[in-house]
């Protein structure tokens, strides 16, 4: 499906979401926006894998990763397999009622991680539902009706020990420049923004003490005109919309993410609206809230928006490349962004949508979290 023809089928749900959106001052909107609601092409699953750094197959479906080990200790499950790929390793259930419960949306059909040998089925299911989105349910720990161990387990070593979870991601047949709307006047560099508007609920979340939880939007943008053979040219941002239990109300920005093949990232929570977040290492502003901050707890539908400057862009990649031992300059920012770094219509938006996370460094603990996106909107914006 071309660019044009995944638009025009979303046209009204523009503008229906246009009237529901806060606005800081009055928005010109560009031609450059992704928009997903369930609907159009993505109404099923396309790529399913465990513990894959790629799970977008690119033709803009939903690809699904799955983060965790299958348990190592029971006998006959599955030792042998540490990274699937295939159907053989989820089932398509039937209808469950539980899944309203659970996650906010009924589920017509959803997928749960199994080994391929055993047949063993874990905890964690993920589906989406035309005209409405995507739902998902992450489980850690021991199982729900006793006290052996479930399917998936967190991490037992670094990097990211202690962690399990699930991300599901759209790749668009396009890629949309984020930070490419017209601009009249002075002080483009602070009207010129990429906004993220995102309809998240959690209707199910247990933290036993020493846990956290999340669900987070995920976004990754990409500098086109870079070497990607020779350095990452792109970024992970990474915003909560849930943040339940330890370590919560702080930003992380890093220059290299070992589990996800070194790519720089940012992610944190999300503040009051017209609160702007700030680097760690810089104190220099890197997004602006004007929907709901993040929550502690589970929650109805609500809509949570994130405004990125095209100065602000800049204040991350800066932040990241301090982080990777840079000096903040241009010219260290192009060693991991390119030469052409600081060209707005270099910049595209290559995926977006949602994930889960769960920290659960004890075995016998039961952590879990359930919810759905049912609007996502990414859109180039000049004030």
């Amino acid at each position: 499906m071309n660019r044009n023809a995944f638009l025009s089928a979303v046209k009204l749900c523009f503008a229906v979401l246009l009237m529901n959106v806060s606005y800081a001052t009055a928005w010109t909107v560009s031609d450059e926006e992704f928009f997903y609601d369930g609907s159009g092409s993505n109404d099923g699953i396309g790529t399913k894998s465990w513990n894959s750094k790629e799970i977008i197959d690119g033709q803009g479906m939903i690809g699904v990763g799955v983060n965790g080990v299958a348990d190592p200790f029971a006998p006959g499950t599955c030792p042998q397999v540490k990274n699937c790929k295939t159907d053989d390793c989820f089932e398509n259930w039937l209808p469950d009622a539980d899944s309203t419960r659970q996650t906010g949306l009924y589920l017509s059909t959803y997928y749960t991680p199994k080994c391929p040998d055993s047949n063993w089925k874990g905890f964690s299911y993920f589906g989406a539902v035309p005209d409405a989105g995507f739902a998902m349910r992450s489980w850690s720990g021991m199982k729900p009706y006793d006290s052996s161990p479930s399917f998936f387990h967190p991490k037992l070593s670094m990097p990211n020990k202690g962690i399990s979870g699930m991300y599901g991601a759209i790749r668009p047949p396009w890629h949309m420049q984020p930070w490419s709307a017209e601009c009249v006047g002075s002080d483009c560099g602070d009207k010129v923004r990429v906004a993220v508007v995102v309809d998240h609920e959690v209707a199910s979340a247990s933290a036993p003490a020493g846990t956290q939880l999340q669900q987070n939007t995920r976004i990754v943008f990409l500098q086109n005109a870079c070497d990607r053979s020779s350095m990452p040219c792109q970024f992970e941002f990474n915003s909560r919309a849930l943040c339940k239990g330890v370590y919560c109300g702080f930003i992380k920005i890093e220059g290299a993410d070992a589990a996800q093949g070194g790519i720089p990232y940012v992610a944190g929570f999300v503040g009051q609206p017209g609160e702007t977040a700030t680097a760690p290492n810089t104190g220099k502003p890197i997004w602006t809230s004007w929907g709901s901050p993040t929550q502690t707890d589970t929650f109805n539908k609500k809509r949570f928006q994130l405004e990125i400057s095209w100065n602000q862009l800049r204040n991350i990649l800066e932040s990241m490349d301090l982080q990777r031992g840079g000096n903040g300059s241009r010219e260290s920012i192009a060693s991991t962004f390119g030469e052409n770094w600081d060209v707005k219509s270099n910049w595209t938006m290559i995926d977006a949508g949602f994930g889960q996370e769960i920290y659960n460094p004890a075995r016998n603990n039961r952590a879990y979290v359930g919810g759905s996106v049912q609007r996502l909107w990414v859109v180039a914006v000049s004030h």
